[in-house]
């Protein structure tokens, strides 16, 4: 476990580098946010001696939005280093909406009729939106729910240990990209491209452990099921 989530650290790098034109361009953008809100928040508040927030909601929702947008990039470049010829296209973009929904509702439910219940489920289809981008013909909610039967606890401990590893630089990414809102215009420039690229590094780290984990538990499954025809 630990060798693969290593390996998902040293591995980011060179992937962002390979996309570091939309990663830099949407820093640039949170650099441009950081700088604009405070001389905005100024100029409303000595011409209509009005509150903040609407400038302030506003620089949020543009960094949020930010935010989301850089995970459709991540997912493509982490599934072209399993599979080159991989490319993002409009169904793959709704269909890992749809299964990430389709996944929270379940395991919402689970956790209100049953706390154990949604605890299976939500390991269990843990890897469903691997199995569904690099998906061989199957179902990728049944997939992922054979792939870890056998490997439950395994498979718990692993994203346990992975969020907490690759969570916390990206929660520090998104605080500091959240936090300098409001902030002198210096320090939104310098903090908040920083901050983001924080955060889409951890976020390559956290989606190639998970594919690689989704990979490792496939092969072992067609090893098992070779040696069984055998």
């Amino acid at each position: 476990m630990l060798a693969m989530i290593r390996s998902a650290f040293v591995d980011a790098v060179p992937l962002m580098r390979s996309r570091a034109l939309p990663y830099v361009a949407m820093a640039v953008l949170c650099a441009v946010a950081g700088a604009l809100l405070p001389v905005l928040t100024t100029e409303v508040s000595d011409a209509r001696a009005v509150t903040q927030v609407p400038w302030l909601q506003f620089d949020l929702d543009i960094v949020v939005a930010i935010c989301v947008l850089a995970v459709f990039f991540v997912y493509p470049n982490v599934a072209r280093s399993a599979r080159s010829e991989f490319r993002m296209t409009v169904g793959r973009f709704f269909g890992i909406i749809g299964i990430s929904l389709a996944v929270c509702v379940e395991s919402v439910l689970g956790f209100a009729a049953f706390i154990i219940a949604g605890f299976w489920i939500t390991v269990k289809w843990s890897l469903s939106v691997w199995t569904y981008l690099l998906t061989e013909g199957k179902n990728p909610l049944n997939e992922s729910w054979q792939l870890t039967n056998g490997q439950f606890w395994e498979t718990f401990g692993f994203s346990l240990l992975l969020g907490f590893t690759a969570g916390v630089p990206m929660v520090v990414g998104i605080l500091g990209v959240l936090g300098n809102a409001g902030a002198e215009p210096l320090v939104g420039i310098v903090l908040r491209p920083i901050a983001f690229l924080i955060y889409v590094y951890a976020l390559h780290v956290y989606l190639l452990g998970q594919m690689h984990w989704m990979l490792r538990l496939r092969n072992r499954a067609l090893y098992v099921s070779v040696g069984a025809s055998a």
